[in-house]
């Protein structure tokens, strides 16, 4: 007798199966069943009255839900105990504070002993998706995502990406998964509609197809693909699953009919194990070809505005002959231009070289000023191999990690309590003789002392710190040790720290 025609997004906690109950485009009622085989009446409603549930997940011994809602998603946890339904305490209000919010959470995956959401943008026009994650005490973070103010102050995404990592026409950031420690992020990527358009369609040819992205932290992230594994028909990923044979990954394509790839061993190489529809094998490409020199390089790739271009930089790849700097413009496509478009949109242009070089930094003194770009290295070989770096956005809207921003950051765990006061007087004592020694110019003793602290505290957790403050932590420190070196090549200018 259940009224609705959908159901999506199962899981499971505390030995039941949880399931939404919707309407057709998915949000509605959370069910429950300890006996899922016991059939209908094995399964009751646990969501609150009015709750229009999205997507669910345990974490931290607690029930995770998001809602849908107009004024922006919700996120709620409860104990799941006790009599349906539940009591449940809200977590996150009004689409994470933004003025035009995702109006509903579509994935949700525990990574890393965090909580990240994949968001819905498109009800509002020309709004992309975000991805947050939720911490173990319910602060959370905006991983990729706009800027914005909200009641615990401003909150920056950390991997550097606007929503939609850049690109606009990304309206959902649609299915999580982890695998081989890494976090996969697979978005619906709605500029296939306009593959019949004689104005647009050149222009996006080449992002055509979902967004496919890892990354091994949860901040970082590598691009597996963003053309849909190299056919523009496949729209989105609609489901993946970890398994013992690989990462499956489904496909989306209302073209042809679904595809579902594989990636066996190595998560950058992806193969196709079954074709829905008139497709054919030969419609796919995997995305690596070639001899791989390392496909787990942490290139941590940061780039820098200066008045003399955008410096790039990165940790050196292992085996690496020589790095071949790469570059793609943000470009803004306007209504009044293309009035196939419901909104102006930011998307990403063809991505040229820029430079090579042996060095494990670059200034690109060719960007205009005033222009957003996005930037990847590829390291080579002595033999041809490749390997490439994570991506990141120039200007990156990731916090400042200065002396400053980093005693702030421990001044406040100090102030709730996250960690004792002689702990926060150790950490910001060794904060200040790095300080002064960047301010003698000893910068080199200065990265190296910032680069001790960073590993006494990872030596200490958890009796300094949980994992993940330490992470957030380290991130920083590791980020701030960089500027240190890039002020000693002499391509950034000590007031960048």
């Amino acid at each position: 007798d259940f009224p609705w025609a959908s159901l999506r997004n199962p899981f499971v906690d505390k030995g039941r199966l949880y399931v939404i109950g919707g309407f057709a485009q998915g949000s509605g009622v959370l069910l429950e069943s300890s006996d899922p085989a016991a059939g209908d009446d094995a399964y009751g409603v646990v969501s609150a009255w009015g709750m229009l549930a999205s997507a669910g997940a345990p974490f931290n011994n607690q029930l995770y839900v998001s809602t849908q809602s107009l004024s922006g998603y919700k996120i709620y946890r409860t104990d799941n105990s006790g009599t349906a339904p539940y009591t449940y305490t809200q977590v996150i209000n009004r689409g994470g504070y933004l003025d035009r919010p995702n109006n509903e959470i579509l994935s949700m995956l525990e990574y890393n002993g965090r909580l990240y959401a994949g968001g819905n943008g498109v009800v509002f026009r020309g709004s992309p998706a975000e991805l947050i994650r939720i911490n173990s005490d319910d602060t959370w973070d905006v991983i990729v995502g706009d800027p914005r103010q909200t009641p615990d102050g401003w909150k920056f995404p950390l991997s550097g990406f606007t929503s939609g990592f850049g690109n606009d026409f990304n309206g959902h950031m649609w299915r999580l998964e982890s695998y081989e420690d890494n976090l996969f992020v697979g978005t619906f990527d709605s500029s296939t509609v306009y593959k019949d358009d004689p104005e647009l369609e050149p222009i996006l040819r080449d992002l055509m197809g979902f967004d496919l992205w890892r990354s091994p932290e949860g901040t970082e992230f590598y691009s597996v693909t963003t053309q849909g594994f190299g056919d523009k028909f496949n729209f989105g990923v609609r489901s993946m699953e970890a398994t013992p044979q690989g990462l499956f990954v489904g496909a989306a394509n209302y073209y042809y009919g679904l595809q579902v790839w594989r990636a066996p061993l190595v998560h950058h190489t992806f193969m196709p194990s079954v074709l829905g529809g008139a497709g054919n094998r030969a419609a796919g490409q995997a995305v690596v070809s070639g001899p791989v020199m390392n496909p787990n390089w942490r290139s941590r790739l940061e780039t820098a505005m200066t008045d003399n271009g955008v410096v790039v930089s990165w940790e050196p790849a292992a085996g690496a002959a020589h790095y071949r700097v790469m570059r793609s413009p943000l470009i803004t496509l306007t209504a009044a231009d293309y009035p196939s478009l419901e909104a102006d949109t930011t998307a990403w242009g063809k991505p040229v070289e820029v430079g090579v070089t042996d060095d494990a930094f670059f200034v690109d003194t060719s960007a205009e000023a005033g222009e957003k770009y996005v930037y990847f290295v590829e390291a080579y070989g002595s033999l041809g191999e490749v390997a490439r770096s994570n991506v990141m956005p120039a200007p990156a809207e990731k916090p400042p990690a200065t002396f400053a921003a980093i005693s702030d950051k421990v001044s406040d765990l100090g102030a709730r309590s996250r960690i004792t006061s002689a702990t926060s007087g150790t950490i910001l004592s060794a904060l200040t003789e790095a300080q002064a020694s960047a301010e003698a110019t000893q910068y080199a003793t200065a990265a190296a002392r910032l680069t001790r602290l960073q590993q006494e505290i990872e030596q200490s957790v958890p009796s300094m710190m949980t994992d993940w403050e330490a992470d957030d932590l380290g991130m920083l420190l590791n980020r701030l040790a960089r500027q240190l070196t890039l002020v000693q090549a002499g391509v950034l200018t000590a007031d960048s720290l």
